[in-house]
């Protein structure tokens, strides 16, 4: 049996779809009868989630924050990853695991001596960048460029020692012409939701849903600024809807849009949904919002597991770029090109047409599997 033990640098919050992602990945490590842990911020200190065999057996706070924590200063941000990596260091020397897996967090030089010390106990490394390319989209969606460019420095300073004291470097590739070094380890975003029941949609109309924490190059804008050039309306006569489920200052920014062109009978904001109303909002649609503007992250690659999750309620999804390793010959999504308008009849066509096709539940089967956790952090446990 082996002992993972994985640290990132997040707040847990169950509201938070990347928080919900990492403790699922930190439990799928477990799998197949091993152990793994998860060690992050909460709201009063450092909590410990413990996995056996990929169920969560406890939750601890291990200690609490030395001081007032509440600012989103890099200073506070540092102190906060300097206790956390206290921890880290104190389970290694404890728990004695077999391997540590450290999602990426701002670096400073107890990073880099805890990675020395877990070389010296022969403990393998596993080093996680969730978005790869990374300066260049880190200044793209940057609400503060100056707290980015702090960060980046310090980036630039510790990754040459970083690297060397890793054994792995995985990735989450959203370029297609980035180029992967030595060390690296494509992976993808994994689903750990269940595939539900196929039910073939009312294809009389358009209704949408995108779900998630929104920011700008979501581009969820050139979904409403195509819903107001054709009057909501299509050709055929039926008429689009767009469900926005989520929070966010994005979010706060398009509802007072919405308002100013009058478009709210079709542009719906439902705000943060969870399990069985969430569910019924999908069983309501017919198509998944993806990314529409991921330029603006320097991508051409949609790594957004909410797109799995749209197939995983056989919705065909519309997206600026390519889904993951996904072929858009299947017919399961729609690049929504940015160099030219949505064209909301084009769109229609991808409705009808994955309806129309009486397998195309057996496709989003097969590309449902290969996104399990538990396919994806087995490759990660045998480097």
């Amino acid at each position: 049996m082996r002992y993972i033990l994985m640290a990132a640098a997040m707040v847990y919050d169950e509201a938070d779809g990347i928080a919900k992602k990492i403790a699922l990945q930190a439990a799928a490590l477990s799998n197949d009868g091993d152990c793994s842990a998860l060690v992050c911020f909460g709201n009063k200190g450092i909590l410990k989630f413990s996995f056996n065999n990929g169920v969560l057996e406890k939750k601890d706070e291990i200690c609490g924050y030395k001081r007032d924590s509440a600012g989103e200063n890099v200073g506070n941000e540092i102190r906060k990853i300097s206790l956390l990596l206290d921890v880290l260091k104190d389970q290694i020397d404890n728990q004695k695991p077999n391997m540590i897996y450290i999602r990426h967090m701002i670096p400073q030089r107890k990073l880099v001596a805890v990675l020395q010390h877990a070389r010296r106990k022969n403990v393998r490394i596993a080093y996680e960048i969730p978005t790869y390319p990374y300066y260049r989209e880190q200044m793209n969606v940057s609400h503060n460029k100056v707290k980015t460019a702090v960060k980046l420095g310090l980036e630039t300073v510790f990754w040459p020692f970083i690297y060397n004291n890793i054994d792995k470097l995985c990735i989450m590739c959203c370029n297609s012409k980035a180029h992967i070094y030595k060390k690296m380890v494509p992976i993808k975003n994994g689903f750990s939701g269940e595939k539900q029941e196929y039910i073939k949609r009312n294809t009389r109309n358009i209704e949408m849903i995108g779900v998630g924490t929104i920011y700008p190059y979501h581009g969820y804008d050139r979904i409403i600024e195509a819903m107001k050039e054709c009057d909501c309306k299509l050709a055929s006569g039926g008429e689009i809807f767009f469900h926005i489920v989520g929070k966010s200052d994005e979010i706060e920014r398009l509802k007072k849009y919405v308002e100013s062109i009058g478009l709210e009978k079709n542009v719906i904001f439902h705000g943060v949904q969870y399990g069985e109303n969430l569910k019924r909002l999908y069983m309501k649609c017919n198509l998944g919002v993806g990314t529409m503007a991921l330029s603006l992250r320097n991508a051409d690659i949609d790594t957004a597991i909410k797109n799995i999750e749209y197939m995983s309620f056989y919705l065909p999804v519309i997206s600026s770029g390519k889904i993951f390793d996904i072929k858009a010959t299947t017919g399961i999504y729609k690049i929504c090109d940015e160099a030219t308008p949505v064209e909301m009849n084009d769109v229609f066509q991808i409705v009808k047409s994955f309806y129309d096709n009486w397998r195309i539940n057996e496709t989003v089967d097969e590309i449902i599997d290969s996104f399990s956790w538990r396919n994806i952090m087995m490759r990660i446990k045998q480097l």
